[in-house]
Order: structure tokens, then sequence, then C-alpha cells
């Protein structure tokens, strides 16, 4: 592409060379000084205004990333990051300490102001931390055409606890007390029996009217411990109240066809992360909350996200050596043009059912 010079009229090259003989004049009268800008020194947008002792005020669950502290001041994320970057505020590493002895960390990252002191978290061992394992189901969401939401769907979180009563008093609670405890295992008489007495109830009393009687299917990983998608008590479970649900499992090493791998599981961790649990009960409920908080518009786009993942596996012919495409689905969504689905080349398509049928046939 070759570059034209712009043509000017005959009042502009009047106004350029009026322009260039005063500089020029100025600078034979004032040297450099004469040249420089008479504007005064603070010209141009306002400085935003920033009080660090502000975040002393913000709990510390609420500043575990830049953008809630953002969030918290009523401040744009990017200038809080040139405050940070000024030295104005610092990030610190909080370190789970064990009661009785100081070895290894376990970090936490929160923001702090410069004279705030550093925040201490111990624990009795670092060797029994509480953990929970959960069974969570999610579908697709449905919007109307006013892009209200019909249908959210979560189908629902399920902790692998149970309650007992306590078999001995204690400081904290005399015996008899119920508590919450972690199943000891999860075999596959725990899997069937959740899947049979919490999933598929979910499922029949929350899935869309307009679509019973309709296929569902419920994917998931390959654990050893999963059932398998021909158990016959899980079957007769799934077919009886005039449904249709089938069991089926993801293909192997392929997490980005799960859904709650590619996005669900990370965003709750962060949620969860932000309510700073203190007990296995806690556990449960913080997690139960930020389930019951994550935005359904989030869930919307972690599906487009899978479709866009199932596009490129067909492309490459079953490969995973790809980068998860970006279409900037946020912006769409502002501009109210997300689409439902994603249009898939029919080339793909065809290319992708020959390779199945040629290595079917091998």
């Amino acid at each position: 592409m070759v570059n034209q010079r712009r043509k000017y009229s005959n009042e502009e090259r009047q106004t350029l060379y009026a322009t260039v003989q005063r500089i020029w004049t100025d600078g034979q009268r004032g040297g450099v000084e004469g040249v420089n800008s008479k504007k005064p020194k603070n010209y141009g947008c306002k400085r935003i205004a920033f009080d660090a002792d502000a975040i002393k005020e913000i709990p510390p669950s609420k500043r575990t990333t830049l953008k809630d502290l953002a969030n918290e001041l009523h401040m744009a994320k990017a200038t809080l990051f040139r405050r940070l970057k000024e030295g104005r505020f610092r990030w610190y590493t909080n370190a789970i300490k064990p009661t009785i002895t100081e070895e290894k960390k376990k970090a936490r990252k929160f923001y702090l102001a410069n004279d705030e002191e550093d925040p201490l978290r111990t624990t009795q061992s670092k060797h029994f931390i509480e953990k929970v394992m959960f069974l969570a189901a999610v579908a697709r969401p449905r919007f109307d055409a006013e892009k209200n939401i019909t249908f959210d769907g979560k189908i629902g979180i399920f902790p692998f606890v149970t309650e007992k009563p306590a078999e001995r008093s204690s400081v904290n609670r005399p015996k008899g007390t119920m508590e919450t405890k972690v199943l000891p295992t999860v075999t596959k008489e725990v899997s069937r029996d959740y899947l049979v007495n919490k999933v598929l109830p979910a499922i029949k009393e929350k899935w869309p009217e307009e679509d019973r009687g309709r296929p569902i299917i419920i994917q998931q990983d390959n654990a050893k411990t999963h059932i398998s998608v021909h158990d016959p008590e899980f079957v007769a479970a799934a077919t009886s109240d005039g449904f249709d649900i089938q069991l089926t499992c993801q293909p192997p090493n392929s997490p980005d066809t799960n859904i709650l791998d590619l996005g669900l599981f990370a965003a709750l961790q962060s949620l969860f992360q932000k309510s700073s649990p203190r007990s296995l009960k806690d556990i449960v409920t913080k997690v139960i909350q930020a389930w019951d908080e994550y935005p359904v518009v989030r869930s919307n786009r972690v599906f487009l996200t899978h479709q866009t993942c199932m596009r490129e596996i067909m492309r490459l012919k079953g490969e995973h050596k790809y980068k998860i495409p970006h279409i900037g689905k946020q912006a769409m969504e502002r501009l109210g043009a997300l689409p439902a689905g994603l249009h898939c080349e029919p080339t793909i398509v065809s290319e992708a059912t020959e390779f199945l049928n040629g290595t079917t046939q091998e």
C-alpha cells in the first residue's frame, strides 16, 4: 500500500504557515523557553482520589483479587493497578502456619495497605486440613425471548458427608452432638446411591416442563468409583416417571469436554476461597453458598466455550493440541448478540465423521 500525501486547502496552508512562523519567532526571541507550552502544569484529566486507609476497612475475604478490591473501592481495576505499581498499597501472601511448628506454608494472597499489619492464620496441624468431596450436576441454562432466566441449570451440588453423634465430650461440644463427618471412602455403591437418590430426583424436580420426555444425558468422568452406564438400578430409576435419562462417560483425557472441569469448578473455588471457612461444616455451607451465588450468565458462557472446544476437537480429529478459543462472549453479551449456539462448518463435521468411520472399520 502506497502512502499518499495529504492535500491541504489554501486556508489550511495559511494556518499551518502562521503557526510555524509564530513558533519560529518565539524561538528566536526566547530560545527553548520561548516555545515551551504555556499551559499550566495541572492540565488534562483530574487524578482519581485514592485512599489507602480505606483498604483496611474491607474484609480480607473481599480483597483476594484486584478486581474484588476495585469493586469494593468503587474504582476501575486499571486505576487501582496503577496505584499498586506506584507503591500506594501492596499485596501479601498469607501463610497458614501450624500452631506447634513453623514448617511449611500454604500461600494465600491478600491486598493490604502499606502500614497494615500482616494477618496470621493458624491451624493445629497442616496434615489434617479439612477437605470435602462434592458431586455437582449442572445443565445449560435457558432464557426466554427477553433474556429472562427460565431455567438456571443448577441441578444440585451434594457433599460426600454424613451426620454422626459425637462419641465423647470435648471443650467444643457435649457427647451426642450431631457432627458433620466426611465419608471415609467413595465407592461404586456410594456413587450409585447419590445418583439414584439425589441427582435423579433433583433432575425430575427442576427440569423444564416443555422438555420432559426428551432424552437427558448425564455425563460422568472415567473415575473407577463411578457406576456402569448400564447399571440396572440406575436405569430403572432413570426411566421411571416418564423420563428418559441416560448415563454416559466423557472421552478419556479430555477435561475440556467436561463443563465442570472447563470452568465451573474453578469459579466455585474462587468464590469459596473468599469466605475463609474454618470447619468442615463451614466448608459445606460456604461451597453451597458459592454454588447458589454463581451467576447463571457465566454458566451459559462456559457452555459456549465447551462448544468451541468440541469444534476444535473435531477439526483436529480427536486431538487436544489446541488453545481454548476466545470469541469475546462478554462483549457480545453486552451488545445482546450472544448466540445460543455456535456455527460449525459442514466440512469439519463431515471430515470428523469420515475419520471416525475409518477408525471404527480398522
